[in-house]
């Protein structure tokens, strides 16, 4: 039985960081109506609670830099200006709002799209609820108070880029997530989880390689596009319910993304002002930062502290599947592509056997990786 099979029930059961977060989107992914308004209610409410504690941590100086950061981000994302923008009548080249937010959540079914068309709630998107409220919780003593009022900026831009930031108006950094990263993670979360179980798949298996594929090729894309190529290739509706698996999946993936950008704040990791005439020795810095942040969202997630030897078990084996897999799709997307990571950057695969290598990964979760690495070989430009 593979290593989902055997320890995803266990997982779901003792897991309760990432498991009842996940039951409870997929509760709200079967239902409608007075359930789904009190469950956007919710979400908006305790955004707005998060993002009033950190304005009021914040300078004048440094909200109003956030705040032009959204909107300068929403300018320069033509696939979401023009997607936001259909039949709303609004104009592309004014600044601040640009549609009615009533307008927006009636055509998205939402407040999350209301929340990143709005740059004074550039801090309250609920969007990022799920993923914030466990990271929060998994970070060590150490770096919880830190963290825990580090502005988390969720980005108007359909892209796969989450990175760390310092103000210019302050030595303080802020983290900065792109809107459609969630669009990226259920297609890397389908196709892996798929292949991975490819022995149940029989003649659905081209399918998914040809989708596996598409995810390869236009990961750098707008991830929107993405969802829906994926999704076309598998035969399935873009809207289909996802299972509990994939749920599980994608929230574990989030959480690690969100967790390596904090691992960057909260090991006061150096950003250079440019990286275009970095020394070999800052370039090698830059490297082991990298490798750093990695560590640190991981073993925040697998609950062992830095220093100490992982306790591994089906959750924990479970989990490191999850962010490997995120990994091996970055890795296959810039192989596809042809693409080089820079000197300063190690690549996916370093990152990858670097988080293997240093928590000791025990053999079922190498064996498992290498399979799916196996799969993800045959995937190639479309």
């Amino acid at each position: 039985m593979s290593l989902i099979a055997s320890s995803l029930r266990q997982a779901l059961r003792a897991s309760r960081s990432f498991s009842i977060v996940s039951q409870l989107v997929s509760l709200l992914e079967n239902t409608t109506g007075m359930l789904r308004r009190l469950f956007n209610w919710y979400g908006k409410r305790t955004a707005d609670a998060y993002a009033l504690r950190v304005k009021q941590s914040i300078s004048d100086e440094e909200w109003n830099e956030l705040v032009e950061l959204a909107r300068r981000c929403y300018q320069s994302d033509p696939t979401f200006r023009v997607i936001t923008q259909r039949g709303l009548g609004s104009d592309p080249s004014a600044p601040g709002p640009m549609q009615n937010p009533e307008e927006a959540n009636k055509m998205w079914g939402g407040p999350e799209l209301e929340a990143i068309l709005s740059p004074e709630r550039v801090l309250a998107n609920p969007l990022l609820t799920p993923y914030r409220r466990p990271a929060l919780r998994l970070l060590p003593a150490a770096q919880r108070e830190i963290l825990d009022l580090t502005p988390i900026l969720l980005v108007p831009r359909f892209n796969f880029n989450a990175f760390a930031s310092k103000f210019k108006v302050s030595d303080r950094k802020f983290v900065q997530m792109p809107f459609g990263f969630v669009f990226g993670l259920r297609c890397v979360a389908e196709i892996a989880l798929g292949l991975y179980k490819h022995d149940k798949l029989q003649e659905r298996r081209h399918d998914y390689v040809e989708a596996l594929s598409v995810l390869a090729t236009e990961l750098s894309g707008p991830t929107l596009n993405l969802y829906v190529n994926v999704f076309s290739k598998l035969e399935r509706k873009a809207r289909s319910r996802p299972s509990l698996s994939i749920i599980h999946c994608i929230h574990v993936m989030g959480v690690f993304l969100l967790l390596h950008e904090f691992g960057h704040v909260g090991l006061d990791h150096w950003i250079p002002p440019k990286v275009q005439q970095l020394s070999r020795q800052e370039k090698e810095r830059l490297r082991s930062q990298e490798l750093g942040a990695d560590e640190f969202a991981t073993r925040c997630i697998l609950r062992a502290p830095k220093g100490t030897v992982v306790p591994w078990d089906d959750v924990r084996e479970m989990h490191s599947l999850f962010i490997l897999m995120l990994l091996l799709t970055l890795e296959t997307h810039y192989r596809v592509r042809s693409l080089k990571v820079p000197e300063y950057y190690p690549s996916f695969s370093e990152r990858s056997q670097s988080l293997i290598s240093t928590l000791e990964a025990p053999p079922r979760l190498r064996t498992s990786i290498d399979e799916l690495a196996s799969q993800f070989a045959l995937a190639q430009l479309s």
